[in-house]
């Protein structure tokens, strides 16, 4: 599944960090190594969307570590996402797959990670 993200003019307002994040950046991929409950569990259908998923985070999220060096589980939000960075995510994730996040979603707990935003996506799609 290939996406187009639609490249719109739009008015940022840049602000100074309420909260700095003091976390080693590096930290964040050995945390999710050190977890590995997860590799001997069987592959999930939402995994087929981590590309994607990682490929609009790399266009809107403006996170402070690379996206390719994060694990599925890394917390997103320790990675510098921010309330509006996490809305640019969400347009962009709903023109890419073609879905509506509902209110229930709209919560930091469905952005807190790749893999949260994967079965979301899951979710959505039936």
């Amino acid at each position: 599944m290939e996406c187009f993200l639609l490249k719109c003019n739009l008015l940022v307002i840049h602000t100074i960090p309420l909260l700095m994040i003091t976390r080693n950046p590096n930290s964040l991929v050995s945390e999710s190594r050190a977890d590995n409950h997860h590799l001997n569990a069987p592959p999930q259908k939402s995994s087929t969307y981590v590309d994607e998923i990682r490929e609009i985070l790399d266009e809107q999220a403006r996170l402070s570590v690379p996206v390719a060096e994060l694990a599925e589980f890394s917390d997103l939000y320790a990675a510098g996402l921010t309330s509006l960075t996490t809305v640019n995510l969400m347009l962009a994730l709903e023109d890419c797959f073609q879905v509506e996040f509902p209110d229930r979603m709209l919560g930091r707990k469905t952005f807190e990670s790749i893999q949260s935003i994967s079965e979301a996506i899951s979710e959505l799609l039936g």
